[in-house]
């Protein structure tokens, strides 16, 4: 057995945590429907997180949405006698029934939020039980979200947690949430009143007291307050304990200047044994919106400028690790964002932990999106999945707003007005400390003023109207919002790295040509209207990172939706990044954009850079061509640059406050001969450094370069390209492709390189020579790449073309 699944209990500070484990590794995992007793001796291994969607739910098309097992042993040897023993699910998509030995104990519906367990009566100390999950992400007319812009990942894709506890504890039973609940009542500069309500479990064999103590720690340790209280907790009940602390002048939480967070403590004594605890940093603050002014928090202006975020990688789908989040939100802290809008539904602990910690204002979501239906059991579960989010998240002092759906419409089908004043209803009963909003692009003044505040997803110059109308639109939905006041929920632009095109043309944001230059184009008007928008309370690029959206197919791949500031896997920061980095970042900023546009076909270009410093310099091949000051948007730019032919090195240079020296640098090629960037299909099914147009089902990019004569890449498309892209730059001189069945056929074909994956130049183009094996063709010249793509237009009539394997020849 694997060594991370034994468990091990230890008693820690006088007993007060029994233990708590992580069930990753040594899961088995099936995607098919089978009975709960199936011999899993064939099924695959798999850790958890894990998601059968990782791959297919953004590859364009369809994915797989339907039933998969899981299966894991608890080894339980070690466990003490009369401990109580619970399983949390963090999140399972989207159905999920659990089983232990075979048997049924619960399950689950919805599939962004944890559910738990008790499991004590069905366990044995010193033994061994079978656990197994059905997981489902089945489309259901009951359960949120109905749809989605985004790939509704199934398996279980957040932990799986053990836990251990004594007879009397903390429970964790209410809607899996931590059994302590924090309401700060009223927090400023003189005073913090918080409430906290504990549930007190008991499976003792008689009523016991129970001794409630509340604690309050500064940042060094020191006890600012403490509380307690004893109440008589009768056996197999829980008793809801309430108290309440206040702080003299505390020392506040303010956003990104001063996150500032107390250690909060409850500890529960049984006579003077401490038998359970919570831990909790929270920060005290306070936060309200003037309709004219804008955001404030503990009564000074603060205006919200952030990002959206889905839970999603690629190669990982939903299923991303601690290490996965924590790494995006240091792309959050590097480019400067204050506030985070966690789309579109509720996002793990360790999400809102990190905002809590970094200062950063969050607004957490449940999955109401686009529409509602009249089955029985969607508003009960619409419902349920608002508790779990309020009680599971509740204590995130970083959490402003509760948001209750995302452009939904009024449909003669299913009128969500009733529902949603039921939700918000049940927001404010739940916590009415927060504000309720919701997320629209409708104008109808019965749905944009059901909330307390209310925000607009929008995107000018992308999806209708033009470049110039974010300022319209702002004040057009401020008369619509009234004394609610607005944000901006959403606006961006599509952009592939792949596509560069200087002319600004405005282009289809359903074609194929996304270029990165029209993306940061429209974000440099968006946000100058909203800049300029006082009464705008908050705004929010969508998105932070490329996210899968299956069933799109646009810009350069299908599958994933391309409004990401950086990509979906994260290796690249598109131009745009650097854009916000400018605004919002404290560290100094020098970006010079479409670096990627690297062979240019003029001497004549502008030079053009995001920063945040005061003047930059610009030279090119070593001449100094003076200097630049940034514009209110933090863009400056020279014109008229002349390249010489060939390689030119441009450099931009500046110093920072601090006295720290600044630059950037490239290289750009001017090469008249050069093919000009242009609209065309450059669709790219990516397998790590190989890629392909178009690809006939079970034929990988690749299979045409793994070396195996019984592999091989193939489409049905004239004009289908297959590439790879090389790990660093190298000079080659021919290239050798074996065909399939090349020995009877002659392909049809062009042989293109490229340095930066954008301009591409022929090196070879002609016809194959009905060969049996590798057939070599030498370039006119040794061309230096980064990139090389084979433009296959079929053979003898046929469209089809096939390639079995390519070597290059360094």
């Amino acid at each position: 057995m694997n060594k991370s699944m034994l468990m091990t209990f230890v008693l820690l500070n006088m007993a007060c945590t029994v233990g708590a484990q992580t069930l990753a590794d040594s899961w088995k995992f099936i995607e098919a429907d089978v009975a709960p007793i199936a011999d899993v001796s064939g099924w695959e291994t798999v850790q958890v997180p894990h998601s059968w969607n990782s791959v297919d739910g953004h590859d364009g098309g369809s994915y797989y949405r339907g039933p998969g097992w899981y299966q894991t042993d608890l080894d339980l040897t070690k466990l003490e006698s009369g401990k109580r023993v619970f399983l949390r699910f963090n999140a399972v998509g989207t159905a999920a029934e659990v089983f232990l030995d075979q048997q049924a104990i619960g399950s689950h519906l919805g599939g962004y939020s944890a559910f738990a367990f008790e499991i004590t009566d069905r366990v044995k100390a010193g033994s061994s039980h079978e656990l197994r999950v059905r997981a489902d992400n089945t489309h259901r007319p009951d359960v949120a979200p109905l749809s989605g812009d985004f790939t509704i990942c199934g398996g279980i894709h957040r932990p799986v947690e053990l836990i251990i506890k004594n007879s009397v504890c903390i429970s964790p039973l209410d809607h899996a949430s931590p059994g302590v609940f924090i309401f700060q009542d009223k927090v400023d500069a003189a005073k913090a009143e918080l409430r906290i309500r504990v549930l007190v479990d008991s499976k003792r064999e008689a009523d016991v007291p129970i001794r409630t103590v509340v604690s309050l720690m500064d940042a060094t340790g020191k006890t600012v307050t403490r509380t307690e209280v004893t109440t008589a907790v009768a056996s197999g009940r829980v008793e809801s304990v309430n108290t309440a602390i206040t702080v003299d002048k505390p020392h506040l939480w303010h956003g990104l200047e001063d996150p500032y967070l107390y250690d909060l403590k409850v500890e529960l004594f049984d006579n003077d044994k401490c038998v359970d605890q919570y831990s909790k940093r929270i920060g005290l603050r306070s936060y309200h919106i003037d309709a004219k002014k804008g955001f404030y928090l503990n009564g000074k202006p603060y205006p919200l400028r952030g990002v959206n975020m889905h839970q999603d990688r690629a190669v990982k789908g939903a299923a991303v690790s601690e290490d996965d989040i924590r790494d995006d939100f240091d792309h959050i802290r590097e480019i400067g964002a204050n506030a985070l809008r966690l789309a579109h539904y509720p996002h793990s602990s360790l999400s809102y932990e990190l905002c809590d910690e970094m200062g950063i204002l969050a607004w957490a979501e449940i999955p109401l999106v686009n529409q509602v239906t009249h089955d029985p059991g969607f508003a009960p579960n619409a419902r349920q999945q608002l508790l779990e989010m309020i009680r599971q998240h509740g204590n995130h002092c970083s959490i402003f707003t509760w948001s209750l759906s995302n452009e939904m419409y009024h449909k003669k089908t299913a009128e969500p007005m009733g529902l949603l004043r039921e939700l918000n209803a049940l927001s404010h009963a739940e916590d009415p400390t927060r504000l309720t909003t919701l997320a629209t692009n409708y104008r109808r003044k019965p749905l944009c003023c059901l909330t307390d505040i209310v925000a607009f997803n929008n995107y000018p110059g992308w999806y209708g109207s033009n470049a110039d109308a974010m300022a319209g639109v702002l004040s057009t939905y401020n008369k619509v919002g009234g004394s609610r006041g607005i944000g901006v929920s959403e606006y961006g632009a599509g952009g592939s790295i792949l596509h560069q095109d200087l002319s600004l043309k405005r282009v289809d944001p359903g074609g194929e040509w996304h270029p990165e230059q029209w993306q940061a184009y429209l974000h440099e008007r968006q946000y100058s209207a909203i800049m300029n928008a006082p009464y705008c309370w908050g705004s929010f690029v969508w998105a932070m990172f490329d996210f899968a959206s299956d069933g799109r197919s646009e810009g350069d791949r299908p599958g994933v939706n391309d409004k990401g500031l950086m990509t979906h896997d994260r290796k690249l920061r598109k131009d745009v990044f650097y854009f916000y980095s400018a605004q919002w970042s404290s560290e100094p900023v020098l970006h010079l954009t479409s670096k990627r546009y690297r062979i240019r076909n003029t001497s004549d270009v502008s030079v053009k850079v995001y920063t945040n410093l005061k003047t930059v310099t610009l030279s090119v091949n070593g001449k100094a061509l003076g200097d630049a000051e940034p514009d209110a948007l933090c863009s400056a730019s020279w014109k008229r640059v002349q390249l010489q032919k060939g390689r030119n090195h441009i450099k931009v240079s500046g110093m920072a406050e601090s006295g720290k020296a600044v630059s950037d640098e490239t290289i750009w090629v001017y090469d008249p001969t050069a093919l000009k960037p242009k609209p065309m299909a450059v669709r790219s099914i990516v397998d790590g450094l190989f890629s392909a147009s178009n690809v006939e089902k079970g034929r990988s990019p690749k299979d045409a370069f793994d070396g195996n004569a019984k592999t091989r890449w193939a489409s049905d498309k004239r004009g289908a390209w297959l590439a790879r892209e090389l790990s660093k730059p190298a000079e080659v001189k021919s290239v050798g492709i074996q065909w399939f069945n090349g020995e009877e056929r002659s392909y049809i074909f062009e042989v293109q390189t490229s340095t930066d994956g954008n301009t591409w130049r022929s090196a070879y183009k002609g016809k194959s020579r009905k060969t049996a094996g590798i057939e070599t063709y030498v370039f006119d010249a040794i061309y230096e790449l980064n990139h090389i793509r084979i433009i296959c237009n079929g053979w003898q009539g046929s469209s089809w073309s096939s390639i079995v394997d390519v070597r290059l020849d360094f």
